[in-house]
């Protein structure tokens, strides 16, 4: 089981997110003893929690909720003088995983491809949400992506992307239609294979 060593060094950080990020509302950080935190002088402003340290390869954050919310789906916000005591933030060291790879019509990998994974539920369609992602494929096609939260997916191979492009919620909506729906349960490892192109 967990033991309080394996979170030795570990330090959870409020990230401003959004306008407050431009309006001067600073990050802070605070270290992790014995399983708690606290992080004061947070100005008012929209945050996400996140975590630092050296063991922070090992970790992956499974929920950050705070004020009844999971900061990592919602930033959280905060407001003058407010003082938020229900955070509790859970990590762990075997995050889901969805690997896979794409090929051509003709067997090939295809390279020149983005492979984006994203929400089936258009909420979590936003700026920072953790549920929008992308990758490339390697040189054989393969390709990993970690940390995907628990819930349903759609998945498209698509060229010609922007960069950042595949966070905006028109994109997203016209690459629907030709994507997979997959489903990510707790610490479960995915195998999808995709094929681009006619044939």
């Amino acid at each position: 089981g967990l033991q309080p060593k394996d979170l030795a060094g570990l330090r959870v950080s409020v990230n401003a997110v959004g306008p407050a990020a431009l309006l001067g509302a600073t990050t802070g950080e605070a270290p992790v003893v014995d399983g708690k935190f606290s992080i004061s002088g947070v100005l008012p402003g929209a945050y996400q929690l996140g975590i630092h340290g050296p063991q922070v390869g090992r970790w992956t954050i499974k929920s950050a909720v705070a004020g009844g919310q999971d900061t990592m789906d919602k930033p959280l916000a905060v407001g003058a003088g407010q003082s938020i005591s229900d955070c509790e933030v859970t990590v762990t060291d075997q995050p889901n995983e969805l690997t896979g790879s794409l090929q051509d019509a003709s067997g090939r990998p295809a390279t020149d491809y983005f492979v984006i994974v994203f929400a089936a539920d258009k909420a979590f369609w936003t700026p920072t949400s953790r549920r929008i992602t992308q990758t490339r494929p390697s040189n054989n096609g393969a390709f990993s992506i970690k940390g995907l939260p628990a819930g349903e997916y759609l998945v498209a191979a698509v060229t010609d992307v922007q960069p950042g492009e595949w966070l905006s919620p028109t994109f997203l909506s016209e690459i629907a239609s030709a994507a997979i729906k997959i489903t990510v349960t707790e610490g479960q490892t995915i195998v999808q294979r995709l094929r681009v192109g006619g044939g």
